[in-house]
């Protein structure tokens, strides 16, 4: 992991994997945006590609400011990164606290379908290739968490329930789905839960411990860095533009593909740690040495 700080304003890119032809990720703007919070996000991102066997790395930029300096120090960040993005070396799509027009100095082209439909496209590919058809299932969302509006529509379309709460009265049932913070179900929120399975639906939502917890209770974990792979596979699916379809495909083969692996019974761990291997398999045919540390909290 490379991380530079920004010259002309208080911020910094993260580049999980400097050697990589192209890295891609978000840029995000607050008061203060750590870095620890930058590297796991990069690291989910390398994660994502190497699970659909692209060589790219994650990337993460962040920019440290609010109220009236904010659109000044964004302004810098976005000139200071201009000639990377423009190259193609780089890429990345307006995240939190950053609003498409901040980064229209870039001229990025826009993608065929809006972000939070990718990103339900591939929660409700997941979840299919998890625990099977919907029809009639009742499936927890978390409230406030990211596209929880498109995930919402997408489950109803596809004949579940949708029941959205906030987290703290989440309890036990078939399927959850959160994502609202990194971190956010830690070993303590998942030693009160009961569900089959736990999609994500923002990045890194789990901690290595809370992990640990839930699949020690029998629930499959579903990685971030494949059910959110939707707006990733929007630039990348073959030479023509990609459709929802084509993402919800691949990305219902990845888990699946992880989930029989998950079942030999001469592999150690669950779905989420299949998902790692997979991944690292195709990271090590290009990289000489892994990134250090998987995208858990």
């Amino acid at each position: 992991m490379h991380i530079t700080k920004l010259s002309s304003t208080d911020g910094f890119l993260a580049v999980d994997l400097p050697a990589a032809p192209r890295s891609v990720g978000v840029i995000r703007c607050a008061r203060k945006i750590l870095t620890d919070g930058a590297v796991l996000l990069a690291r989910s991102i390398t994660y994502s590609h190497a699970s659909f066997g692209l060589n790219v790395s994650g990337a993460s930029a962040a920019v440290n400011a609010e109220g009236d300096g904010r659109d000044a120090a964004l302004q810098a960040a976005v000139g200071e990164l201009a000639e990377r993005v423009e190259s193609g070396s780089l890429h990345l799509d307006a995240g939190k606290g950053v609003a498409v027009a901040d980064v229209a100095p870039w001229s990025l082209p826009p993608p065929a379908f809006a972000a939070a439909d990718a990103v339900a496209t591939g929660v409700l590919a997941a979840a299919l290739a998890t625990v099977g058809p919907l029809d009639g299932r009742t499936v927890m969302i978390e409230a406030g968490a990211p596209c929880a509006s498109a995930i919402e529509t997408a489950f109803a379309a596809a004949k579940a329930v949708p029941d959205v709460r906030p987290l703290t009265e989440f309890g036990h049932g078939e399927l959850a789905i959160v994502g609202s913070r990194p971190g956010i179900v830690d070993h303590s929120v998942a030693g009160g839960w009961s569900f089959g399975a736990l999609i994500a639906s923002g990045p890194v939502p789990v901690t290595a411990r809370g992990l640990a917890v839930l699949e020690a209770a029998g629930t499959t974990v579903v990685p971030d860095f494949l059910s959110l792979a939707g707006p990733h596979l929007l630039r990348s699916v073959g030479d023509e533009p990609a459709s929802l379809d084509a993402i919800g495909a691949r990305i219902r083969d990845a888990v699946a593909a992880a989930a029989t692996e998950a079942s030999d019974a001469d592999a150690p761990g669950g779905l989420f740690l299949a998902a790692c291997r997979r991944a690292e398999a195709h990271l090590l045919t290009w990289v000489d040495q892994l990134p250090f540390g998987r995208p858990l909290a």
